[in-house]
């Protein structure tokens, strides 16, 4: 995988927790994702992004890692802008907000 991407902050990075541009900000786990790791597509070469989802998950993410379901997306289309309300926007933002990455985690730990 090319280095650029760690240099790039635009790129996912294993780790990061991201908000899909569906996000409710009403509710801190509306469309929150967590990237799992980027892979290669076996026969292209593309990269991809895996993700899971973090909402509707919390009994289960420390239970069983068979039930977690995982996604993945080509990075050319997740970090792509789609138009929402004829305004452009990222598909997924990455959470930068130390406070709401605390709380996200706080609420995934269910104290």
């Amino acid at each position: 995988m090319n280095n650029l991407h760690s240099e790039t902050s635009m790129f996912p990075q294993v780790g990061d927790i991201c908000y899909h541009y569906k996000h409710n900000t009403n509710d801190l786990l509306s469309h929150a994702y967590q990237i799992i790791s980027i892979a290669k597509h076996t026969e292209t070469s593309e990269e991809l992004v895996i993700y899971r989802a973090l909402y509707d998950t919390k009994e289960v993410l420390f239970i069983s890692q068979e039930k977690l379901e995982y996604f993945a997306r080509p990075i050319s289309m997740f970090i792509e802008n789609v138009e929402v309300d004829k305004a452009m926007k990222p598909r997924f933002e990455k959470i930068r907000d130390k406070n709401t990455l605390f709380l996200i985690r706080k609420a995934l730990l269910g104290s």
